[in-house]
């Protein structure tokens, strides 16, 4: 009897304890589950940033290559530019010095009939 006593005991016990277990397992499926879905959402968020991300850099990229185009543009433009002015003072310092040349002459002639006279 007193064995008998001791045997339901343990097998309440276990049963107990086969109980909390089973319910242990199913809150730890059940906390599974709600991390599983709160990592998809996360890993969702990320790579929608993630993209989004890279969106913005490569749009600044492209403003970038565009504004080094426009710089460049500009650069070779102004060196065009610098180019002919430095054709036109060339141009405009062989006019001045025929001119003074020609003015010397009239003066040298000047003179001459002059001192003819």
């Amino acid at each position: 009897a007193e064995l008998e006593k001791k045997l339901k005991n343990h097998l309440r016990d276990s049963e107990k304890m086969l109980v909390d277990v089973t319910d242990q397992r199913s809150q730890l499926a059940k906390q599974n589950e709600e991390l599983t879905e709160q990592n998809a959402e996360l890993e969702k968020k990320l790579s929608q940033e993630k993209a989004a991300y890279e969106k913005k850099m490569l749009e600044k990229m492209k403003k970038m290559t565009l504004v080094a185009t426009e710089v460049s543009d500009k650069k070779n433009h102004l060196a065009k530019q610098k180019e002919e002015l430095a054709k036109q003072k060339a141009e405009l310092e062989e006019k001045l010095l025929e001119g003074k040349a020609e003015h010397e002459d009239r003066v040298l002639e000047e003179k001459k009939k002059m001192m003819e006279r």
